[in-house]
């Protein structure tokens, strides 16, 4: 798990340097945006894996509760990444555009709701296998 948690730091660390570099590409996630990617927007992505940490260590006895975040965090970082890199191709846009425009706006509250969601998720489906005897 260790070594998830580190391609996802290298991930969100790129992605936020190529965000503080190119700070005047628009907000490809809205339909006719014309805006900059905002400041809160460009550092979701640093406040979600900032929240898996959190979630990672706080909880580290239960294996399954921080495998499930660690795990889910390198899921939407692969994901949409990959989403967002096929329109390089796909729609013509250069990878900058790609990476700022698109990945870096969708996966940041994606990681806060990661961090947020799936320890609830955990957490229910546990108590439902204590009370179904499995």
């Amino acid at each position: 798990m260790d070594t998830v948690l580190i391609i996802s730091a290298v991930l969100t660390l790129l992605a936020t340097a190529l965000f503080l570099l190119n700070r005047d590409v628009t907000n490809g996630v809205y339909y006719a945006a014309t805006e900059p990617v905002s400041i809160l927007a460009g550092s979701s992505i640093v406040i979600g894996f900032a929240l898996v940490l959190i979630v990672r260590f706080a909880f580290g006895k239960n294996i399954d509760l921080a495998a499930a975040v660690t795990w889910g965090m390198l899921g939407n970082l692969i994901g949409l990444g990959f989403a967002a890199v096929s329109d390089i191709w796909i729609n013509g846009y250069s990878p900058v555009v790609a990476i700022v425009g698109e990945f870096v706006p969708s996966v940041g509250p994606n990681l806060i709701f990661a961090a947020i969601l799936v320890p609830i998720l955990v957490v229910a489906y546990a108590s439902l296998q204590r009370q179904t005897g499995r």
